[in-house]
């Protein structure tokens, strides 16, 4: 949790000093690509969180059901909680 939230912070700050950067730096190559790998990156984030937010919602939806319920209560499955933007869970 702790580490997520770092993680966050410093996407935080290095999106805001990229975006503070001057036009001409900006037009450069290689600054570009930068921010293009940086876009990428978010993509593949914000990808991961939908599959594990997609396999925490069918979780919760068998150990619910009959008779998954049953053998979820027998070995203690527990609900799990949804990943939220920032590392918060629900």
């Amino acid at each position: 949790m702790a580490q997520s939230r770092a993680e966050q912070l410093l996407n935080q700050q290095l999106t805001a000093f990229l975006a503070g950067v001057p036009a001409r730096l900006r037009e450069d190559r290689d600054f570009g690509l930068l921010w293009e790998q940086m876009g990428e990156s978010d993509e593949r984030v914000a990808a991961a969180a939908r599959d594990y937010n997609d396999s925490v919602h069918a979780l919760n939806s068998r150990i619910v059901a009959f008779p998954s319920n049953i053998v979820a209560a027998t070995t203690k499955v527990a609900r799990a909680q949804y990943f939220l933007p920032g590392g918060r869970t629900r």
